[in-house]
């Protein structure tokens, strides 16, 4: 199981642009890149449960899954390096790494490559997400995860859709992510526990569970902000 992931997150384009993203990504080895359908923000942030690493006006995240940190810096470095190259401005990366049972220490990745990059302020610590695909009008709808997450005494923090088509219709395959924040690992994993003992209660979804190594965006990206 590949444990580490790599996220670039990148700001709405014009369709040429676009296309020219997953082209640049998909050479360098991130294959997928999925459209941002809805991002919408549901519990207030709690101190260490920050979500100030989402962009404004989000177009696409692509996604790929990697064997280890070396692997996902050399990626980010290319990725980020070439948009920029490409004049495709104002995208940030995730770097995770999925904790399991047991990992209530918090892992730490080495960032002496990634001199270029500053970390992006008010950035989450640790997420659970439960992961729903299908057509809209076959999975739960925002207030339906959210009550039904209350009922195990949860809270959501976000939704967000994705798709491979720009603009879903009635027949897309829709992923929905609900995501709660949490502000250590041993947090998360408590928090996963109640999430897989009760798939049943949330219509079962899939559970992953993730420590945010690092969320990055270039030097001087973060001094214009």
């Amino acid at each position: 199981m590949k444990k580490v992931e790599v996220h670039i997150a990148a700001p709405e384009l014009d369709g040429e642009k676009t296309e020219v993203l997953k082209l640049i990504l998909a050479q360098v080895g991130i294959p997928k890149t999925k459209h941002f359908h809805k991002v919408a923000d549901y519990k207030p942030i709690t101190e260490g449960c920050a979500n100030g690493h989402d962009i404004s006006n989000p177009g696409t995240m692509s996604t790929v899954k990697v064997e280890s940190h070396r692997e996902a810096i050399t990626l980010v470095k290319n990725a980020m390096q070439k948009l920029r190259a490409a004049g495709i401005e104002g995208a940030n990366f995730e770097i995770e790494q999925v904790i399991l049972p047991g990992a209530d220490d918090e892992i730490k990745l080495d960032t002496s490559e990634l001199g270029e990059f500053s970390q992006v302020p008010n950035s989450p610590q640790s997420e659970n997400h439960i992961l729903y695909k299908g057509t809209l009008d076959s999975i739960p709808t925002d207030a339906e995860i959210i009550n039904m997450a209350r009922s195990i005494g949860l809270e959501v923090n976000q939704v967000v859709d994705f798709g491979y088509e720009k603009t879903p219709n009635k027949d897309s395959v829709v992923s929905r992510v609900a995501t709660f924040y949490q502000p250590t690992n041993k947090d998360s994993m408590i928090a996963d526990q109640i999430l897989r003992d009760n798939l049943d209660k949330l219509r079962n979804p899939r559970v992953v569970t993730e420590q945010v190594l690092m969320v990055g965006e270039f030097v001087k990206d973060a001094l214009k902000d």
